[in-house]
């Protein structure tokens, strides 16, 4: 199938708006054309993903899913007043990524890219026939279809995979649809069946690695995902948990609560008796400046974190 015919009537996550994306946008505020937001090399993924130069990184604008506490809302929800990008074709995504190797990335991970995922498997053959040798890694928010799995499986060496909640009321309230929780589930189970077992400390870095994102008021959902992984996917996949939420601005009081060491450590007893071994924990930091991007910025991160190319 042509590329294009994939955005005529859009079914690329479980939203399945069927829209015609030539002629209207989507819910994911995108028409057929991807668009960057930002493209450099970013330090901040887990080291099998960033190594000692940083990860080639396209962050997409758009968004399928539309976490109302997204912390890069400037290019996902509020994407459509956003102009600081550019439209690429499936040669410009190409030489990107070439560039980047050239630069030394220990990888090339495309960000928020699900409802462009056509364009990401043309971009990718393409970088591959110029020579591109580093995994490829597909940074998604695990709300994606099974069909959509199936075209990205060939050339996604890295699939990090988040699980935000498994609870259908904290999914509506936060994150966008309350289906989400089942359909993350079932392409997680999906995805598992379809690689092999993560290895993420082998000279070329292949398989899963599951990030759960805490919320501070939502430790006990916390727990449930963690017990959940280890009950299902503890063998399969590598698990991170991640500490680094920022509340909105004009967050609700239950917003502005902070985590603490109590809570982190709570979390991380969890984590080793369910027997989970293999994975990363991030510091606990509650340093606003350094985990809110700002892409109005020609680079949004910290002096230090990222590189623009």
């Amino acid at each position: 199938m042509n590329i294009n015919d994939y955005y005529s009537s859009c079914t690329l996550c479980p939203r399945k708006c069927k829209v015609n994306r030539h002629s209207t946008f989507g819910f994911c505020r995108e028409g057929a054309t991807p668009t960057i937001a930002w493209y450099g090399l970013h330090k901040g993924e887990e080291y099998p993903i960033s190594g000692e130069h940083g990860s080639g990184m396209l962050f997409f604008k758009g968004c399928s899913l539309g976490c109302s506490i997204c912390q890069n809302n400037q290019i996902s929800i509020n994407s459509r007043s956003f102009t600081n990008y550019k439209s690429s074709s499936v040669e410009e995504m190409a030489d990107m990524m070439i560039n980047a190797q050239n630069q030394k990335a220990a990888s090339i991970s495309f960000v928020t890219a699900e409802h462009f995922a056509p364009h990401v498997v043309g971009a990718i053959s393409t970088a591959r026939e110029k020579g591109l040798v580093i995994p490829t890694v597909f940074n998604t928010s695990g709300f994606i279809n099974k069909s959509t799995i199936d075209m990205l499986i060939p050339y996604i060496d890295i699939w990090l995979w988040d699980t935000k909640t498994l609870s259908p009321l904290v999914a509506k309230k936060y994150f966008g649809s309350e289906l989400y929780p089942h359909s993350e589930e079932e392409s997680l189970e999906y995805l598992c069946s379809l690689t092999d077992k993560s290895d993420m400390e082998c000279k070329s870095p292949h398989g899963i690695i599951v990030r759960h994102l805490v919320l501070p008021h939502c430790i006990k959902e916390s727990e449930e995902v963690i017990k959940n992984f280890a009950a299902k996917y503890k063998d399969k996949c590598y698990f991170s948990l991640m500490y680094q939420f920022i509340p909105p601005q004009n967050a609700s009081e239950e917003l502005k609560k902070r985590l603490t060491k109590d809570d982190t450590e709570y979390l991380e007893n969890v984590l080793f008796e369910n027997g989970i071994e293999n994975g990363f924990i991030q510091e606990l930091d509650n340093n606003e400046e350094i985990w809110r991007p700002d892409f109005n910025r020609s680079n949004p991160f910290p002096d230090g974190f990222a590189t623009r190319l």
